[in-house]
């Protein structure tokens, strides 16, 4: 008896969520000046956004794994979007230093989602051939983004204001949340 055949992994999907978290970490880089600036506070305690995200990015994958494994990838996944996007116009919006900190926590424990999820689905979704194509893809995902976000970053600041950066990232998170819940089965 044939095993049951497997959707594919939705790959312009799974890229889109590589993105919307990798953006996060590195959009707001020229910014910063402008921030310590606004929010009345040091270069060193602003540059504690950095950190605060990749370290509550590396504990939050040791959660969310075994969640998408219990419950299912679909709602850990939108849960993990939701948060992501919400988080990210908590930081646009933040007042003082220490309220950007908590948000860009709660921003990569959001943006931790879609990198374990997308690895996950890619393993539940494609043999071994198929897999190694996938995470090839994912892989220049999360190469590329970091490099090309401060540019992006950089050119909204100008226009905009260092507000401006978060608020892409929560447009490119919605974007994905939209596009998860509309075309992403369990």
């Amino acid at each position: 008896m044939d095993a049951p055949a497997r959707a594919a992994a939705p790959m312009p999907l799974l890229v889109a969520m590589m993105v919307s978290s990798q953006v996060a970490i590195t959009i707001f880089l020229p910014s910063l000046p402008s921030m310590a600036a606004d929010l009345g506070t040091s270069q060193a305690a602003v540059q504690i956004i950095i950190s605060a995200y990749l370290g509550a990015f590396a504990v939050a994958q040791l959660v969310v794994g075994p969640l998408s494994d219990a419950f299912g990838r679909r709602r850990p996944l939108l849960v993990g979007l939701v948060l992501f996007t919400a988080a990210s116009v908590a930081c646009a919006a933040a007042p003082n230093i220490t309220f950007l900190i908590v948000a860009r926590i709660f921003q990569a424990i959001g943006g931790c989602a879609s990198i374990v999820i997308a690895r996950a689905i890619i393993r539940d979704t494609t043999d071994s051939a198929g897999s190694t194509k996938a995470i090839a893809y994912l892989g220049m995902a999360l190469g590329v983004t970091p490099a090309v976000a401060p540019l992006i970053g950089g050119q909204l600041e100008a226009a905009f204001g260092w507000q401006a950066s978060f608020l892409a990232t929560a447009g490119l998170g919605a974007a994905v949340t939209v596009a998860t819940f509309f075309s992403l089965q369990e």
